[in-house]
């Protein structure tokens, strides 16, 4: 039976969505279970060892296993940048461990076509709280997350957009 491997790839901001995202991948494997077989991947149920770097052990088992589908989802933030262990072919760092996952899964797809890749990016405003310092952050993060969008989805020869999807709740992404 043929076997489709999800790679469910996000910054921390988007937990509860992440699994929505497995849950729906399970409800989907049930009622398709006759025809194929789906197998949800997050970083937070692969064995990961002590010895490398969580990115490191995410790319162990994506090199290791392909992938069929990545799903990247968005909201507020960007993550947490890699540091110098994974820098673009041009010598600078990733902004994040999702920047570094999206380049890899589109340098993947350019090659093989495969993986199919899907980005759902949440629409609505997250909260401002914390100390001023705090909130600088939040909103550096999601200049950073704007800056990615536009560079990752805009043709840059006709200004339109590829195609992702937009949520503002969390019903709307669990159908979508």
């Amino acid at each position: 039976m043929k076997k489709l491997r999800i790679f469910i790839s996000s910054p921390g901001d988007v937990q509860q969505e992440r699994m929505i995202a497995k849950r729906v991948i399970s409800n989907l494997n049930k009622l398709y279970q006759d025809y194929v077989i789906l197998e949800p991947i997050l970083w937070e149920d692969l064995p990961l060892e002590a010895t490398s770097s969580f990115q490191g052990g995410i790319n162990y088992f994506l090199n290791q296993y392909p992938i069929d589908i990545a799903v990247f989802i968005l909201w507020s933030r960007l993550g947490t940048k890699l540091g110098s262990s994974f820098l673009r072919n041009d010598g600078s760092e990733y902004d994040s461990g999702t920047e570094y996952e999206f380049d890899m899964m589109y340098t993947l797809w350019k090659q093989t076509k495969k993986p199919k890749i899907m980005v759902y990016v949440k629409d609505t405003e997250p909260q401002l709280v914390g100390s001023s310092s705090h909130i600088k952050e939040l909103l550096k993060q999601k200049d950073r997350l704007q800056q990615f969008i536009e560079e990752k989805f805009k043709d840059r020869e006709t200004g339109t957009n590829y195609a992702y999807w937009q949520f503002d709740k969390q019903q709307t992404f669990e159908e979508r």
